[in-house]
């Protein structure tokens, strides 16, 4: 699966490790993560102030949610920036889980967090340690390993209309089904920056 991984910068010194942790057991159960920005991000930190292209930054951050299958947050820290990447990742339908630290401030009932008053079946939320953080990952990784149907509307011509009416009648399938097989072949054959896209994310997460 791909994974969106979010957490904040702004305590990156105390959560460094716990964030190291949730990057190298998603890669060890053999996931891919979309944007791996910790390496970069520590590197930063070190060299203090270093001017950084936020514009480019955050055209990655959104490439990374919409090419993700699923979103897992380490949301022991509040940030404006994790919220926001939350925010886009429900408007997309993408499960999330929100990961807390156990031995962080939050309250049991994640109060304060960005998922006060949050109610989605999309969240699951989770207080976690490091003997336990390999067994909340990858039972949330398996429920939701065979994604989540997104419906949206799509204004079609006469002409396609009538188009899709006698295809899914030739060859059997309803429209749904036609439309899928169509984007799916696209993806896989003829869309070659997206399979380049996705080289160089298997290439990184080796």
């Amino acid at each position: 699966m791909k994974v969106h991984f979010v957490a904040s910068t702004s305590e990156l010194d105390k959560y460094q490790d716990s964030y190291l942790s949730i990057c190298e057991t998603l890669k060890k159960l053999g996931h891919t993560i979309t944007r791996d920005w910790l390496p970069e991000a520590i590197a930063y930190k070190k060299k203090g102030n270093v001017e950084i292209d936020r514009e480019d930054i955050y055209r990655k951050v959104v490439e990374s949610i919409l090419t993700s299958d699923v979103i897992v947050v380490e949301g022991s820290v509040t940030s404006f920036s994790v919220g926001h990447q939350i925010t886009l990742a429900l408007n997309k339908n993408k499960p999330i889980l929100f990961l807390v630290a156990k031995d962080s401030d939050k309250k049991r009932s994640f109060k304060n967090s960005f998922i006060d008053g949050i109610k989605s079946p999309l969240i699951t939320a989770a207080r976690y340690t490091t003997t336990t953080l390999v067994e909340i990952i990858e039972d949330f990784l398996n429920k939701n390993k065979n994604g989540v149907a997104v419906k949206f509307n799509i204004v079609l011509t006469q002409g396609i209309d009538n188009y899709l009416d006698w295809a899914s009648f030739t060859y059997q399938l309803n429209k749904s089904e036609f439309i899928r097989q169509i984007i799916q072949k696209h993806m896989n054959e003829n869309d070659e920056r997206y399979r380049k896209y996705l080289a160089q994310l298997d290439e990184k997460n080796r």
